[in-house]
């Protein structure tokens, strides 16, 4: 009989350690679009995004950027906010080429380190794919480092699939 009812006990605890950990991980993640007036969102996700692209830019001049980018119309930015906690940002430009027509470039998506693996690339991603069916987009395209293979892998499980090698050049560089 005690060996039954410790059992029982212990299968309890680890359901209630599952079922914890289970709800924080899926805890409701809401996506907001972001205004040019509404730059604290943005400042709130300048210290994961520093840390992760290893910027060599202050918070002013991040904010600014954004601003810049959001004063255009083209430009937007997605914040991914869990517990009142901004935990992720997609941005993307609406383009035009000859080729392609209407297109979406996103730029960045990052996810703060505490909450990846958690789905919210996905979710950055999806409204980002339900944006450019509503602005019948005629494809979505991107960019990342060689070396970043947990983004390729996000990526390549979203459907994109490699098409180009992107060249770049720094304006310091021009002759």
């Amino acid at each position: 009989m005690y060996v039954k009812t410790t059992k029982k006990i212990i299968l309890l605890n680890l359901m209630l350690v599952w079922a914890a950990l289970f709800s924080s991980y899926a805890g409701e993640v809401v996506i907001k679009e972001i205004g040019i007036d509404e730059v604290n969102f943005i400042n709130r996700s300048y210290h994961f995004y520093k840390d992760f692209h290893h910027l060599k830019i202050s918070e002013e001049a991040f904010v600014n950027n954004a601003k810049q980018g959001l004063a255009t119309g083209n430009y937007h930015i997605l914040c991914a906010i869990k517990d009142d906690e901004v935990v992720g940002l997609i941005s993307y430009s609406q383009l035009h080429e000859l080729y392609w027509g209407s297109y979406l470039h996103i730029d960045s998506l990052v996810v703060d380190e505490h909450h990846r693996n958690q789905k919210i690339g996905k979710l950055l991603m999806d409204a980002v794919k339900e944006q450019g069916k509503k602005l019948t987009s005629k494809k979505i395209c991107l960019e990342t480092a060689f070396d970043n293979l947990g983004a390729q892998r996000l990526y390549t499980r979203e459907g994109f699939t490699q098409r180009a090698i992107e060249y770049g050049l720094d304006p310091s560089e021009l002759p």
